[in-house]
């Protein structure tokens, strides 16, 4: 295992904020439960007051109703592993939303088309909000 420290996490945070300027989303969504720390850090670091969560639990038809009612979005998650978790979110039905993870893994079989830092192994990752 290793433990990812929040300097890590904000240096990659800040470089994948260098993807966007801070009028590009009105809205960033965390994906619950680990998307929903880097979502805060992200809509911080871009100035976007509307933060909402995506639980894993619902549909994709559920999000994209929900996504509806805001202008542009901005979908993160902590990182991508094997795709499963964002496959869902990548083509939604939505004029202006964008999926992105701090942190994708070489291998994976959903290649996230925005993240701020690829993984080259495959050991598990311990991010400093899930420090007991």
């Amino acid at each position: 295992m290793i433990k990812i420290s929040w300097d890590k996490v904000m240096t990659d945070i800040a470089n994948l904020c260098e993807y966007w300027d801070e009028d590009d989303f009105t809205t960033v969504a965390g994906i619950a439960n680990g998307g929903i720390v880097p979502a805060v850090l992200v809509a911080n670091r871009l100035k976007i007051k509307n933060i909402i969560t995506i639980h894993k639990d619902q549909t994709r038809d559920q999000v994209e109703s929900m996504l509806q009612d805001y202008e542009s979005v901005l979908i993160m998650d902590d990182i991508n592993d094997t795709g499963a978790t964002i496959k869902p979110y990548l083509n939604l039905d939505h004029k202006n939303c964008r999926v992105a993870t701090i942190y994708q893994r070489y291998n994976t079989k959903c290649p996230d088309p925005l993240y701020g830092y690829a993984i080259p192994y495959n050991e598990f990752l311990q991010f400093p909000w899930e420090y007991y």
